[in-house]
C-alpha cells in the first residue's frame, strides 16, 4: 500500500511533491500556490466548462458537509 504523497509522485498526469520546500508542482513543473473549493454542486452560472447541460446532481449525503470543507481547506492552507 502506498501513501497519498508517494501515489501522486508516482504519476506524471497528477500533482507532484517536486520542490526543496514541498511544493505541490502540476505535471508542467508549475508549483500549485492557490485552492479552488466548490462548496455547492448546484451553482446557478451553468458555465459549459464545469457543468453539462442534463447535469446530474450527487444525493446531499455523498458531499462534504461545511464542517469537512473546512477540515479539509485548513490542511491545505497548513
Amino acid at each position: 500500500m502506498t501513501s497519498g504523497v508517494a501515489a501522486l509522485t508516482q504519476s506524471p498526469d497528477r500533482p507532484r511533491l517536486g520542490r526543496e520546500d514541498g511544493a505541490l508542482v502540476d505535471p508542467f513543473g508549475r508549483a500549485i500556490t492557490y485552492l479552488r473549493v466548490s462548496v455547492t454542486d448546484r451553482c446557478d452560472f451553468r458555465c459549459v466548462y464545469c457543468m453539462a447541460e442534463n447535469m446530474t446532481f450527487l444525493p446531499k449525503a455523498d458531499l462534504l458537509s461545511l464542517e469537512e470543507l473546512d477540515r479539509l481547506c485548513s490542511v491545505f492552507v497548513g
